[in-house]
């Protein structure tokens, strides 16, 4: 009786993480070219880099929180119900593009070389 339950809680589990949500770390950064912030001093690269920091631990919340939404709702609701309501997921692909292309100009301009 006990693996029974264990099976289907099992499968139970695996169908409503597949309606939910993606998780804040496996969304991809978007290609962001650095060349937005070429012109940009070393010390507005720092600020722009915190700023974009905050905005990604933001939208981390916000797409962890539309992750539990669609899992409560696949279990107690109708399956897919809560996929009606936008995530988080493009704008944090996004910022995490940004992200990667503010340190990436930074890097290159702001950093001494160790030659």
């Amino acid at each position: 009786m006990l693996t029974v339950f264990k099976q289907n809680l099992v499968v139970v589990v695996c169908f409503v993480m597949l309606g939910c949500a993606a998780s804040p770390a496996a969304i991809q950064p978007d290609d962001v070219s650095s060349e937005m912030y070429a012109e940009y001093t070393c010390e507005t690269l720092r600020d722009l880099r915190a700023e974009k920091a905050t905005q990604i631990t933001e939208l981390s919340s916000s797409q962890k929180t539309k992750r539990i939404i669609d899992g409560v709702s696949n279990v107690v609701l109708l399956p897919g119900l809560a996929s009606i309501i936008d995530d988080s997921s493009k704008p944090l692909a996004r910022a995490k593009g940004e992200m990667s292309a503010l340190i990436r100009e930074y890097d290159r301009r702001c950093i001494p070389s160790r030659s």
